[in-house]
């Protein structure tokens, strides 16, 4: 299911020239609020890391990057621009790091480092995550990319990052862009080497010349016979839990419905996901209310 599902991704990215999805993210949910939960793949690593393989699988098969995040123990949104996550190695990886090697194992194009600290450095200067771990002890050949204004210093591109994202000061936090000027001044004063730049795009480079991003070429589909919006559909059936059907009380009938309650604005406004970069308009949108009353006229 995970691999079709990354299979209608890649293929819609494509059809859009789109060239990197920022998906799949696996941070285990372990803030039960935590406001990006409904993007992940719940709290088992090892679950996590076999469904996140396939859908990379299905994504880059199509000719478009995945990019696996946020690298790492990324687990909840309060004050995450300066939170430091401490975490023993043993809990680092066996329960946060296994679904990113998972990742990597499926030779996932781009890797985005967190926000938070981890152990007292920021993630997207984290030696220790993004050299020791991701490039010494996994082997990753592909490149790094920071979340939005998540690095915090020049030495991030010695430590491990290949990519600065997005590249123009934000607005809102006045957080300055470190690979524009601040780089450039430190190569003329030999601050930081060429040599030392080149080692920092290489990985960037690679990725998009196995993509075909540098000779100007299209990139072509692999041939397919799926259709998207019943592979969504699938999708939510068979990830949707149970925990109790008292009475067998579901799947309900038209005659159940005379004693029906729906309570909250949500059962005529369906809640379809949540917000922020990872929200999407589906193609249709039925309320719990509109679906009941067609299930009446049946």
């Amino acid at each position: 299911v995970a691999k079709r599902y990354g299979e209608v991704l890649g293929f819609e990215g494509v059809a859009r020239n789109q060239q990197v999805l920022l998906s799949p993210m696996v941070n285990l949910v372990r803030v039960p609020y935590a406001g990006r939960n409904f993007e992940t793949f719940g709290e088992d690593p090892l679950l996590a890391g076999a469904i996140v393989a396939a859908e990379i699988e299905g994504i880059q098969q199509n000719g478009m990057m995945a990019t696996v995040k946020h690298f790492a123990a990324n687990n909840q949104e309060q004050d995450r621009l300066t939170i430091d996550a401490t975490v023993d190695e043993r809990t680092l990886h066996e329960l946060y790091l296994p679904a990113f090697e998972a990742a990597v194992k499926s030779d996932v194009a781009s890797i985005m480092c967190a926000y938070n600290k981890v152990n007292g450095a920021y993630a997207c200067d984290n030696q220790n995550l993004l050299q020791q771990i991701l490039r010494n002890e996994w082997g990753y050949k592909g490149y790094v990319m920071s979340d939005w204004w998540a690095q915090h210093s020049l030495q991030a591109l010695t430590n491990g990052l290949n990519l600065e994202m997005p590249g123009f000061t934000n607005p809102y936090y006045d957080l300055p862009v470190y690979f524009e000027a601040p780089l450039r001044n430190a190569v003329l004063d030999g601050t930081v080497t060429v040599q030392q730049v080149d080692a920092a795009l290489r990985p960037l480079l690679l990725a998009m010349n196995k993509y075909a991003l540098l000779d100007g070429k299209p990139t072509a589909t692999i041939s397919r016979e799926l259709d998207n919006s019943a592979v969504a559909l699938d999708v939510a059936l068979k990830s949707a839990v149970l925990l109790k059907n008292t009475n067998a009380t579901l799947p309900l009938q038209g005659k159940d419905l005379d004693q029906l309650v729906l309570m909250g604005r949500t059962a005529e406004y369906t809640l379809i996901g949540g917000g922020g970069s990872s929200r999407v308009l589906p193609s249709s949108n039925d309320s719990t209310v509109s679906a009941l009353q067609a299930l009446l006229q049946d």
